[in-house]
């Protein structure tokens, strides 16, 4: 925060005489300040800008590159897990389906086996009803 600009142009924060420009700045601060020189009160040497830019530019294409080539990394990874997974998931689908026809011939069995010893125990009582007639006609005669 600026304490202020004096009557010669000097701003009590940054010592540095400047001439007022001649349009105001967003920052009323600002206007006495001489933009050509640097935090460190020496001028810029505007040539080396444009390097700089150039050098800034070349920095932020390698780490948008770093990064492009990272997240393709990441991508063959993923993808390589999406594959097992459903290679995976195939697997258990097999097991699932042939445990299920396993279940459902198990089940018919059991169906059939307790169908076949009700039908057992009909012929059963039928022949015991029989011997009992039998039994009764004998002692009868």
């Amino acid at each position: 925060h600026s304490r202020g600009i004096t009557q010669q142009g000097h701003s009590e924060d940054y010592p540095v005489y400047c001439k007022p420009i001649s349009h105001r700045t967003a920052c009323q601060q600002l206007d006495y300040l001489d933009p050509a020189i640097t935090s460190l009160g020496r001028p810029v040497d505007v040539s080396t800008l444009d390097v700089t830019a150039r050098k800034a530019d070349e920095l932020v294409q390698t780490d948008l590159e770093e990064s492009y080539l990272q997240i393709e990394g990441q991508l063959v990874t993923i993808k390589g897990e999406l594959e097992t997974a459903r290679q995976e998931n195939n697997a258990m689908s097999r097991v699932v389906t042939r445990q299920t026809q396993e279940l459902e011939k198990s089940q018919k069995i059991l169906l059939e086996q307790k169908q076949e010893k009700q039908q057992l125990q009909e012929i059963n009582k039928a022949s015991k009803d029989r011997i009992q007639r039998l039994e009764e006609q004998m002692q009868k005669a």
